[in-house]
């Protein structure tokens, strides 16, 4: 077997036996890696360690917090619920109302994501997490009321 061979299989290999010995995921992912750059002498641990920090250093993972304090703004104001009562109002009544509701609020808040400096390419999902909160209670009311979920 080829040195390559038997470095994924060491590293697979300890992930697996990481994982059935009950470690959460991330702790398996790096520990495997590590003992198996270690092990084999692949790159100086220094390098390691430099090239984990680098790719730590990003923009777009400090966006995943902001996202979720503005989903958690938006649950826990009445912004939210305001937003999508506002929209209820005028789609309510028409068949598949409360799905062109939850559409419009979406393009709503993505809209105005331009204007307060958002925007950067991460297209529509980028929402979900600060929208989806907001629009989760009046979906499941709309769905009571129509007989789609126990109204517990």
């Amino acid at each position: 077997m080829s040195q390559q061979v038997i470095v994924s299989f060491s590293l697979f290999g300890l992930m697996f036996l990481f994982l059935a010995g009950g470690l959460p995921i991330a702790i398996c992912l790096g520990l495997s890696a590590a003992l198996t750059l270690w092990f084999f002498d692949i790159a100086p641990i220094e390098l390691s360690v430099q090239m984990i920090m680098t790719s730590l250093d990003s923009f777009v993972l400090l966006a995943i917090p902001f996202f979720i304090l503005a989903g958690t703004i938006i649950s826990e104001s009445s912004i939210g619920s305001r937003l999508v009562d506002f929209f209820n109002a005028i789609f309510g009544r028409i068949p598949g109302g409360l799905a062109i509701t939850s559409v419009f609020t979406v393009f709503f808040v993505r809209w105005t994501d331009r204007f307060r400096g958002g925007g950067n390419g991460g297209g529509y999902l980028d929402n979900v997490g600060a929208d989806g909160p907001a629009r989760l209670p009046a979906t499941l009311h709309g769905l009571a009321d129509c007989g789609g979920v126990d109204d517990r």
